[in-house]
């Protein structure tokens, strides 16, 4: 019994020390750029080439949990270690604020089990589909070219950084195949 209770009390002790909660899990690891980091990155004036730079030195903090979604603390749509990559880009606030809302596109399909080929699911996939075909209308409304940002094979590796995510992205994928989408028009009302 004395043994008993021995054995409960350190694997409540272990089991306390290896738990964390999503708040430390997500502050534990921010990015801290140092000056000369700035400095490269302003040289760079392609979003891509900052983002691969962001990636060269900080890979290690991207979120390579089994939890499809990852965490996102502020539930703006966006995981927590993508967002903290964006808002260390060194360029203006209405740039960066696209490049969350193509995040935001990228990261929708992983909050939803695609893995029935449902009607349901087929509607679901086309709505989601639908906030790239938005993003890209806000790129040409903010007469951004798309040399400059040109994020998406970037922003698919890092959403999509597991094989279970890459899964999940491809089932997704999936149930878009043969539709037809239309781009829409480069209005503001587009931006989020």
């Amino acid at each position: 019994m004395k043994l008993l209770t021995i054995m409960l009390i350190l694997f409540s002790i272990i089991g306390c020390k290896s738990e964390h909660s999503e708040v430390e899990k997500s502050n534990a690891s921010k990015i801290a750029l140092s000056d000369e980091m700035i400095a490269e990155l302003k040289s760079k004036s392609r979003v891509t080439e900052q983002l691969d730079y962001i990636y060269k030195h900080y890979h290690h903090l991207l979120d390579r949990s089994d939890n499809l979604a990852g965490i996102d603390i502020n539930k703006n749509g966006i995981r927590d270690d993508i967002e903290d990559y964006i808002d260390n880009l060194q360029v203006d606030e209405p740039t960066k604020h696209l490049v969350k809302q193509f995040a935001h596109a990228f990261q929708k399909p992983m909050l939803h089990d695609f893995n029935d080929d449902t009607h349901e699911s087929k509607i679901l996939a086309r709505k989601i589909a639908k906030l790239h075909t938005k993003a890209h209308a806000c790129q040409a409304y903010m007469n951004i070219s798309i040399d400059n940002l040109n994020v998406t094979d970037k922003l698919t590796s890092l959403t999509y950084n597991t094989k279970e995510r890459t899964l999940a992205y491809l089932r997704y994928n999936s149930l878009l195949s043969g539709g037809v989408y239309t781009l829409l028009p480069a209005k503001g009302e587009y931006c989020e």
